[in-house]
């Protein structure tokens, strides 16, 4: 009987060790896919964050043409000019009234 006890020790034995294995193997697996997962990840958000940066310096180049082209348009010179298109000139004869002169008077 003892003989018995001690093979059927040793199966169970054999099985404890199998089952380790395969413990083993399914964790090394899932460490290895976890491993793969996150590269890819990491890769996908890199290239998604060079998107943004090639965007962002071309809304940054984009906004300052803008504001150039604000500066340019606002400066007196084309003030000036916009005031000759529409139909303003420049005074000839500038008359000044001190406060002697009488605008109104009666004869």
């Amino acid at each position: 009987m003892k003989y018995k006890k001690h093979r059927h020790q040793k199966i169970s034995l054999k099985k404890i060790k199998i089952k380790k294995n395969y413990f083993l193997w399914a964790i090394t697996v899932f460490f290895i896919v976890s491993c793969i997962y996150i590269t890819i990840q990491t890769a996908s958000a890199g290239a998604r964050l060079m998107v943004l940066e090639k965007e962002e310096s071309k809304l940054i180049s984009e906004n300052q043409k803008i504001s150039a082209e604000i500066i340019k348009a606002s400066s007196l010179m084309k003030a000036e000019e916009k005031a000759m298109e529409i139909g303003f000139v420049k005074p000839q004869n500038t008359i000044y009234i001190t406060g002697e002169e009488f605008v109104a008077r009666l004869p």
